[in-house]
């Protein structure tokens, strides 16, 4: 039974940046290398989709509202609350992107438990799980600098090592 490269908060800082502020990219170049893509793909877009609806509706209501004869309709008319229609759009929008930033953390999750159980790694699937939500950048760096270390450590070796390595698998 193997362990983690890296001790959970132990990454690079470029790491570390980029998977805070860039979750979705350290998810897809984990998820590649341990034949996850769909489900990074997947957990990208329920991240992603919901903010730029967000932001696109925020954007027009704004290009809407600026409109004089638009402003002077809406006064006309009075059935229509833009303000409360605003807001309950936000709302909506904000929801939709908190569900999907759960559901981002829990497909980390699955990672980092498909990961594990790839890698012969001690552990269990209610701590994969667990971290993948509470502490869902920490746990992309982690995967990610576990990679790159195993890819180092890969390099390193001499031909003849690895080609009885591969000689025992088959």
């Amino acid at each position: 039974m193997g362990y983690w490269n890296r001790n959970f908060c132990h990454c690079g800082l470029t790491t570390c940046l980029v998977t805070f502020f860039l979750p979705c990219v350290t998810s897809l170049l984990v998820s590649r290398k341990i034949g996850r893509v769909n489900a990074a793909f997947i957990a990208t877009l329920m991240l992603v989709v919901p903010g730029v609806m967000y932001f696109v509706t925020r954007i027009s209501f704004q290009i809407f509202a600026s409109d004089s004869s638009t402003k002077e309709r809406l006064e006309k008319a009075k059935s229509f609350d833009f303000s409360s229609a605003l807001s309950m759009l936000e709302l909506y929008f904000l929801a939709i992107w908190y569900i999907g930033s759960l559901i981002f953390a829990l497909i980390v999750g699955y990672l980092r438990h498909t990961m594990r159980e790839q890698r012969d790694i001690a552990g269990n699937a209610c701590q994969d799980y667990t971290l993948g939500v509470f502490c869902t950048s920490c746990t992309l760096c982690q995967m990610y600098e576990h990679i790159k270390d195993e890819e180092k450590l890969f390099e390193s070796r001499e031909p003849a090592e690895l080609d009885a390595e591969r000689a025992d698998r088959t």
